[in-house]
């Protein structure tokens, strides 16, 4: 869609030009240029890649411009959520949906057994504080990290839940929103911020 849309645009401006369209038509480029970035490294949004966490995270940061602070708050948590999964995979070589017992570490290995296996199928699944603890006790930056925002975290876990997007139906305040986006930002080490451009 977008694609076809940017053709006709580029076709129409090579006819009748239009200094106000030009910049937008280059501006679109650049977002069908980012859009193909993350179907290509996603495998077509069949694996997890960074460039979903950014995605993500832009995708916040314009809900929270409009005042959309549960839709954000969501958002945000989920790019939390991914960042922990990319670096789990990375790190154990499975993913935390399904973790072989022979993965977790001696120390952590009957907690999380009993905790977290299903009791019928066996088969583990590590939520995000047990996927962090396990990040941690692999030396890893990003459990460190975890646990040095912690109580931040918990909070924002908690202003999520409570959102009618989640498991409440208290709706998250732009005062909430703000510093939950900035929190997670800094943990994941956002940096690509990237906009959609206006119709002039």
């Amino acid at each position: 869609m977008v694609g076809r849309g940017l053709k006709h645009l580029n076709d129409y401006l090579r006819q009748y030009g239009d200094s106000q369209l030009e910049p937008f038509a280059a501006a679109v480029g650049r977002c069908k240029d980012q859009l193909d970035r993350i179907i290509r490294e996603t495998g077509r949004l069949k694996k997890l890649h960074p460039a979903l966490i950014d995605d993500l995270l832009n995708n916040a940061r314009r809900r929270l411009a409009d005042g959309r602070c549960d839709d954000a708050a969501a958002r945000i948590y989920r790019a939390l959520e991914l960042y922990g999964q990319i670096e789990f995979e990375r790190v154990a070589g499975c993913v935390n949906s399904n973790v072989p017992k022979n993965v977790i570490p001696e120390i952590l290995r009957d907690a999380f057994i009993r905790r977290y296996a299903d009791p019928q199928s066996g088969v583990i699944k590590l939520p995000l504080h047990a996927t962090f603890r396990y990040l941690k006790e692999k030396g890893q930056a990003s459990g460190n990290r975890y646990v040095e925002n912690i109580e931040v975290i918990k909070k924002m876990q908690g202003s999520r839940n409570d959102s009618i997007l989640a498991h409440g139906i208290n709706p998250v305040s732009e005062n909430a929103g703000r510093p939950i986006f900035e929190t997670v930002s800094r943990f994941v080490q956002f940096q690509t911020i990237f906009d959609f451009p206006l119709l002039p």
